[in-house]
């Protein structure tokens, strides 16, 4: 969640393999045969402060713009979620293709990522929180930036009671926000958890439930946007729970209702699933053949990857790349599209996102 000294060294990385042809040179082996891009906020280019726990899930209009002129320049087809399981399903090789997918369902991504994907007649899918849209989800990355950014100390109450934090410094604050987030996380029952930072955000007058009102778009939003045959939905849970802290039940029925939810309001068919949070540690075998039981044609993660063949036979498990607000330039979509950084990410493999 916190921005890492490291970002510098992934930039440069990514600057080397971009214009050293190490890209261009790799895809071939490294590329599978397409990749699902991650994001989740699109917001106009504003002044770097030193405390930006959350830029990591933001991108600008212009960003996303060239990312799109980019994937196309370099040989790829931008096209919907559907079209890319019907492609993994089928085998085609012919051409690499990629689709452009959003968690949550801000209302920037109407008012600002729409008109990118319509100046290019490509289309987007974003997958909708239904608590975002109703207003009341618990976004507590965010509460936790609000709480962080206005104080210069703040405690923070756990089951085993409180942790302190020296606030004062930008570094203090990141800091805290790495260590709140990584006990967040811990916490076994995910009720605990989300009452914790409600009761953190009444404690230092941070009104939880207008953070989410100010970010998430609306049902009637929603349902104008998705008339454009650009603009696709899937489902993304009710509440953004860790799933695989929720007993299976209770894991079922946020799929199950979060699906129903949104064709009952948009009067569309949902095929596809994203997993919150997404990463190996907050969803696994359960939660796929959960998904597959449940007739999504789809489940998207953000275990970092490229398609490959293989995922035509488990398209509950799908890698995404990242495009992210640290690293907003092209040779960084250079070396997420052509499979290198991956590549050696994942242990010179592809992908790890497989049932």
């Amino acid at each position: 969640m916190t921005a890492l000294p490291i970002i510098p060294l992934y930039n440069a990385a990514a600057a080397v393999i971009s214009k050293s042809g190490l890209a261009q040179i790799c895809a071939p082996f490294t590329g599978g045969v397409g990749t699902i891009f991650t994001l989740h906020r699109v917001q106009p280019a504003a002044p770097e402060r030193a405390f930006q726990p959350n830029h990591h899930l933001s991108v600008t209009p212009e960003f996303l713009d060239r990312a799109l002129s980019r994937v196309k320049k370099a040989g790829f087809d931008v096209v919907s979620l559907s079209e890319t399981i019907k492609r993994l399903k089928s085998g085609r090789r012919d051409r690499p293709f990629c689709t452009f997918t959003f968690d949550d369902g801000y209302q920037d991504n109407i008012d600002l990522a729409l008109p990118v994907f319509q100046k290019h007649g490509a289309p987007m899918t974003v997958f909708v929180c239904t608590d975002v849209i109703d207003g009341k989800a618990v976004l507590w990355w965010e509460i936790l930036e609000a709480v962080l950014a206005a104080n210069e100390s703040v405690d923070f109450e756990t089951a085993d009671g409180f942790l302190h934090f020296d606030t004062a410094t930008a570094a203090g604050k990141s800091q805290a926000a790495k260590s709140i987030e990584g006990h967040f996380r811990s916490v076994p029952r995910e009720e605990d958890a989300r009452e914790q930072m409600l009761q953190f955000a009444r404690t230092y007058k941070v009104d939880a439930q207008e953070i989410c009102r100010s970010m998430g778009a609306r049902w009637q939003t929603l349902k104008k946007a998705v008339k454009d045959p650009l603009f696709h939905v899937g489902a993304h849970t009710i509440t953004h729970p860790i799933l695989s802290r929720l007993p299976a039940e209770q894991a079922r029925s946020e799929m199950v209702e979060s699906r129903s939810r949104i064709q009952s309001e948009l009067d569309v068919y949902v095929e596809h699933f994203a997993y919150p949070y997404g990463g190996d540690t907050v969803c696994g075998k359960r939660e796929f053949d959960m998904v597959a039981e449940l007739g999504f044609k789809s489940g998207v993660t953000t275990m970092p990857g490229v398609l490959v063949g293989d995922h035509g036979h488990a398209p509950w498990a799908l890698p995404r790349a990242s495009l992210n607000g640290h690293y907003q330039n092209d040779a960084m979509i250079d070396s997420l599209i052509s499979g290198v950084a991956f590549f050696i990410a994942n242990g010179f493999r592809r992908s790890r996102a497989l049932i």
